[in-house]
């Protein structure tokens, strides 16, 4: 008789009980972004401006070093399909030899409380790129 009780009770309360739901953070990646910094020592003023869609980053370009870059389209191959939401721009003087100026844009894609990927476009004063996997677990 227990047993049958516990059994009904256990029905009803499935049948009667709603579902729960989970709620989770889905990031919203940039149609189109602008961004402006003053700078810092010889970078002068550092603009980026892009777009991108679905299959990728379709524009991107960098105003730094007192000269505008348009970034090509094997490079923004290389960036992939990252659907960025976030931007991180910083600036190392360095050396001549090695390249000197650097600015480093960091493309990722993730939430507030969670692991993070994505690509690091670096652009170096005398105009070279080059670009690589970033992640963040």
């Amino acid at each position: 008789m227990k047993k049958a009780l516990c059994t009904i009770s256990s029905v009803l309360i499935l049948l009667f009980s709603q579902t729960i739901y989970a709620s989770k953070e889905a990031p919203l990646g940039f149609n189109s972004f602008y961004f402006s910094s003053e700078g810092v020592g010889a970078s002068g003023q550092v603009t980026i401006k892009g777009s991108q869609d679905s299959t990728g980053i379709q524009s991107l370009t960098i105003n730094a070093f007192d000269r505008e870059y348009k970034i090509s389209k094997q490079y923004l191959t290389k960036l992939g399909i990252i659907s960025a939401n976030q931007i991180h721009i910083s600036y190392e003087y360095g050396y001549y030899g090695p390249g000197g100026r650097s600015l480093y844009i960091r493309l990722t894609r993730g939430g507030v409380g969670g692991s993070a990927s994505g690509k690091i476009l670096t652009l170096r004063a005398n105009g070279k790129i080059r670009i690589a996997d970033f992640t963040n677990e």
